[in-house]
């Protein structure tokens, strides 16, 4: 019964995080350097790990004797690494290069021995039973739509923001002028949290898809 009430929460956390961060990376980005953000977001990584000291007894009880998934943590991790540097890196070193090539069979190869690591695990990282089956199609698609809409807002529109004038469509903002255009987004997504499972009940989950 409290599901859709927590999930709601849960959103509304990422709008307020988002919303904050993107304020307050701009005027960090533009008067400290960029590099500065990583430390900071490390900094705060380090932060939410030690609060994990702080769960209740309960839920660490719960969890004795599983053991932690770490080879599918680390696998997971190489493939996102792999990915997301050839993505981000490709149009610098170009798409057909060895570093490139070399990134893509990294990825595809870790992508493999995740799914070998996990199907074998005890407790897996990540349930690939979860993501087949024709029940969860649908709530698969929705989720990849959701998540390339929201995150190619907060990619593109940066992009297109900072992009000098002289160009002729670019804005030319600093990133902290960016990051107030941007912020509107994560304003909503608290907004909206909290009203979707009202909405739910009334119109069904695909009305409000």
């Amino acid at each position: 019964d409290r599901r859709p009430t927590v999930v709601a929460g849960l959103s509304a956390m990422f709008g307020v995080g988002g919303a904050v961060g993107m304020i307050a990376a701009g005027p960090v980005v533009d008067h400290v350097g960029l590099t500065s953000v990583f430390w900071l977001v490390a900094g705060l990584a380090v932060l939410a790990l030690a609060g994990t000291t702080l769960l209740p007894k309960g839920v660490a009880a719960q969890s004795q004797g599983s053991p932690l998934d770490v080879g599918g943590g680390m696998l997971l991790a190489a493939t996102l690494a792999t990915l997301l540097l050839a993505i981000s890196q490709g149009r610098n070193w170009g798409w057909t290069t060895p570093p490139l090539i070399g990134l893509g069979v990294g990825t595809v190869v870790f992508a493999v021995l995740f799914g070998v690591v996990e199907r074998r695990a005890t407790e897996p990282l990540i349930d690939l039973r979860l993501l087949v089956g024709r029940r969860l199609l649908a709530l698969n698609v929705a989720t990849v739509v959701i998540g390339v809409g929201m995150f190619a807002a907060v990619t593109l529109l940066p992009l297109f923001a900072q992009t000098p004038s002289s160009t002729g469509y670019g804005f030319g903002y600093s990133a902290s002028r960016t990051g107030l255009l941007i912020a509107p987004i994560g304003l909503f997504m608290i907004v909206a949290a909290p009203l979707t499972p009202l909405l739910a009940r009334r119109i069904g989950a695909r009305g409000v898809f």
